[in-house]
Parts: structure tokens; sequence; C-alpha cells
């Protein structure tokens, strides 16, 4: 929506606050044309993780002819999180 395109490109300076150290996986695409690998690695380093630009896709990544890439590294980066990270994720979900 034209809504989430400006609240995506219009940087707040009074809204920005420190972000806790959580886990994250940051994607992008390649080819995407609305959000940038730029800005998709600024993203990142907010959180202090790298970022990760995947080739040959377009913005919508879950729909794109290759979206079986994307889900595979969501995937693997959930395996890969820690035993605790799990742990306090399930102990906030019953919460």
């Amino acid at each position: 929506s034209q809504r989430a395109v400006m609240d995506m490109t219009l940087v707040n300076p009074l809204g920005i606050a420190a972000i806790p150290p959580l886990p994250a996986l940051v994607l992008g695409a390649a080819e995407d044309m609305l959000i940038s690998p730029e800005d998709v690695v600024a993203t990142a380093e907010l959180l202090d993780v790298n970022a990760e630009i995947l080739p040959h896709m377009g913005h919508m990544m879950m729909l794109d002819t290759r979206w079986e890439r994307t889900a595979e590294r969501l995937q693997q980066w959930l395996e890969d999180l820690p035993a605790e990270v799990l742990a306090s994720a399930d102990s906030y979900a019953a919460a």
C-alpha cells in the first residue's frame, strides 16, 4: 500500500530508539525495486546482524519463482537458533 511505502521510506528521527539485542535474520532481494540492498544492510546494522542479499529475486521473495531459496534460508536460520533462545520464545508465547 502507499501508506506502507511511506512508512518504509520516511525516517522519523525522533522515533528511532535503541533496539534490544534479539536474534534476527535480515534478508533482501538483489532485484528488489522497492527496498534497495543498501537499505537492507542498514537495517541489519541497526540490529547488529549481517544482511543477506539473495540473488535473482524481486521484492516479494516468498512469491518469487525461486521462493524455495528464501524458505530454505529461513528454515536453516531457525534450526541454527540456540536452544535457550527457543526456550525463551516458548515462555514468552505462553505468557
